[in-house]
């Protein structure tokens, strides 16, 4: 854990994730190309560049980047830091417009693999945990996959979900299950409370998201 650095260091850590994710929002998933078969009543990607919506991209990024710096594990912070960027603007699309850019989603799978790999070099890490944790992720693409074939789901839900348990994966297999369990919980809410306003689809990568970030965290400083 980063616990013992200075507050300024996490706060650097903290900025350049805010930053990060909102350069990602306004000038990636913003300018992102619209899927061929979409539902009419889909939000625009482009739509997502106007208005303040960026102010809680980076907000959200910078409480992300203190929660990972603060509880995770010195090997699991570079695979939190992934969450805390791409995996806030990921959520973010999601809650907008139900829908998650499937290439997007594959960088992040990019980037959490190398971010496992590096933690190879950290204290705590090993290969046989990163290995687990890329074997968690795995298994948490088939159950959603499972989840997509049964209707209660969308498969971008299943792909996002395997940035989620890697990360989770690298403090403890408990760890991940007990994270996605309350992510799913959480989403679960989420979507009741959009039903009660009238949502017709509801989106699952923010609930999934800060289930992750806190069941890990709550998961690595109890042990």
């Amino acid at each position: 854990m980063l616990r013992h650095v200075s507050w300024w260091a996490i706060g650097l850590c903290a900025a350049a994730a805010s930053v990060s994710a909102v350069a990602l929002w306004q000038f990636v998933v913003a300018r992102w190309p619209e899927p061929e078969l979409v539902d009419e009543h889909k939000v625009t990607y482009a739509s997502l560049g106007r208005g303040l919506a960026w102010i809680g991209v980076g907000s959200v990024a910078a409480a992300a980047a203190v929660i990972v710096c603060l509880a995770f594990p010195l090997h699991a912070v570079p695979a939190g830091l992934v969450l805390a960027t791409l995996g806030v603007v990921l959520a973010g699309c999601d809650a907008r417009t139900t829908w998650i850019p499937a290439r997007l989603c594959h960088m992040g799978w990019a980037a959490v693999i190398v971010a496992a790999a590096v933690s190879v070099f950290l204290p705590g890490g090993a290969a046989i945990v990163a290995l687990v944790a890329v074997g968690c992720g795995a298994v948490a693409f088939g159950g959603f996959g499972l989840l997509w074939w049964r209707g209660l789901c969308g498969f971008s839900d299943a792909r996002y979900v395997v940035l989620l348990a890697v990360t989770a994966g690298l403090v403890s297999v408990t760890a991940a299950a007990a994270s996605i369990a309350v992510g799913c919980l959480l989403a679960a809410a989420h979507a009741g409370w959009l039903r009660g306003r009238g949502r017709r689809f509801f989106p699952w990568a923010p609930g999934l998201l800060v289930g992750t970030l806190l069941g890990t965290a709550a998961a690595a400083l109890l042990s």
